[in-house]
C-alpha cells in the first residue's frame, strides 16, 4: 500500500477539525479527563496538591473540625456551661475559575507528519498539557491581582493569599539551613503540625539544591548520602519533605499541608481549530479555566528573606 499523499493527509485532518467543531469545540468527558491527567502528571505543584475537577465554574468547599478542647471533667448532675459545650468549626471557601487561553500555530508539515504516524491527537495534547501545567503553576504560585503582568493578575496565588503567619527577614536574609525551616515550624500553630508526612516546605529548585548542599557539608552518614545520591532523593526537615516548586521565588518558601492547597479545574475544556492558508498553519485555541484557594488560611506559614543564591565559581 502506498503512503498517503499530502492531499489525503490534509483531508483526514479536515475531518478531525470538523469533528471538534461538531461538538462545539469542547473535549468530550474522556478527552477532558485525559488532558487533566496529563497536566497533573507533570512535575509541578499541581502534581502534589489537592485538585478538584469541577463540573461548574464555581464550587464551595467546606472543612469542619473542633478547634478547641471537647473533653472536660464530668460532674454528676451538672450540665456543661456554654463555654464548655463543643462547637464544630466550619470553614468555607469558594473556587471561582478564571479563563485562560492559548493560541497555538503549527505548520502544515508538523501536523501532517504526526497525522501520518497516527498519533496526532495524543501528540498535540501531550505538548499542550506539559506547557499548560507549567503556566498554571506560575499563576497558582505568583498570581497577584495588583501585578503589572495581566496573566498573573487574573487571581491571587498561594503566595499572595498566605497572610495569617508571615516571617519577613528581608532586611537580614538568612542562609539556607535549619534556621529558616525551624522558624517556620515554630510559627505554625501546633494543631496543624501533626501529619508531618503530608506537610510540605514548598521551596524553589535553588533552595532545594542549597539545602542538599548544606546537608552534604555535615560530617554525618546523611551528609555522605547527600554527596552520593542527593540529587535523586527527596530530603526532609523534621520529617517534613522539602519539595521543589519551579516557580517559587528563591527568597521565599511556604510551609503547609499539601491538601490545604486546593486547585479547581473546570472540566469543560475548549479546543477550537482553524487554518491560515496564507501562512500554511493550523490554529489551535485551547481554553482552560482554573482557580486556587487555601482550605484554611491559618494553616500556612510564608517565609520571606531567604538567602538562596548559588555562588559562582
Amino acid at each position: 500500500m502506498s503512503a498517503p499523499t499530502h492531499r489525503e493527509i490534509a483531508r483526514k485532518d479536515d475531518l478531525t477539525v470538523l469533528d471538534l467543531k461538531n461538538t462545539g469545540g469542547y473535549l468530550n468527558a474522556e478527552q477532558a479527563d485525559a488532558f487533566i491527567e496529563m497536566t497533573l502528571a507533570q512535575p509541578t505543584l499541581l502534581s502534589d496538591i489537592r485538585v478538584d475537577t469541577m463540573l461548574a465554574p464555581k464550587k464551595k468547599l467546606e472543612s469542619a473540625g473542633f478547634n478547641s478542647r471537647i473533653l472536660h471533667v464530668a460532674s454528676s448532675g451538672t450540665a456543661f456551661t456554654e463555654e464548655k459545650r463543643a462547637k464544630l468549626g466550619l470553614a468555607k471557601v469558594e473556587l471561582d475559575v478564571k479563563n485562560m487561553r492559548a493560541n497555538v500555530r503549527l505548520p502544515y508539515d508538523v501536523v501532517e507528519d504526526n497525522i501520518a504516524k497516527g498519533n496526532f491527537p495524543d501528540w498535540l495534547m501531550g505538548q499542550m498539557s506539559r506547557r499548560a501545567a507549567l503556566d498554571m503553576e506560575e499563576i497558582i504560585v505568583l498570581g497577584d491581582t495588583s501585578s503589572g503582568d495581566e496573566d498573573l493578575a487574573i487571581f491571587n496565588g498561594v503566595l499572595k493569599q498566605a497572610t495569617s503567619h508571615a516571617i519577613d527577614n528581608s532586611g537580614n536574609p538568612q542562609d539556607v539551613g535549619m534556621d529558616p525551616f525551624d522558624a517556620a515550624l515554630v510559627e505554625m500553630p501546633s494543631e496543624f503540625v501533626r501529619d508531618l508526612e503530608n506537610m510540605r516546605f514548598y521551596v524553589s529548585p535553588v533552595t532545594e539544591t542549597l539545602y542538599k548542599r548544606y546537608l552534604a557539608s555535615r560530617g554525618t552518614a546523611l551528609g555522605d548520602e547527600m554527596i552520593q545520591v542527593g540529587g535523586r532523593r527527596v530530603v526532609t526537615h523534621q520529617g517534613i519533605p522539602v519539595y521543589r516548586v519551579p516557580w517559587m521565588p528563591n527568597s521565599k518558601f511556604l510551609l503547609t499541608h499539601r491538601e490545604n492547597i486546593v486547585a479547581g479545574i473546570y472540566r469543560q475544556i475548549l479546543l477550537e481549530t482553524d487554518k491560515d492558508i496564507e501562512s500554511e498553519e493550523y490554529i489551535f485555541v485551547l481554553s482552560v479555566r482554573f482557580d486556587v484557594k487555601y482550605l484554611d488560611g491559618t494553616g500556612v506559614v510564608k517565609y520571606t528573606g531567604l538567602n538562596a543564591t548559588i555562588p559562582t565559581v
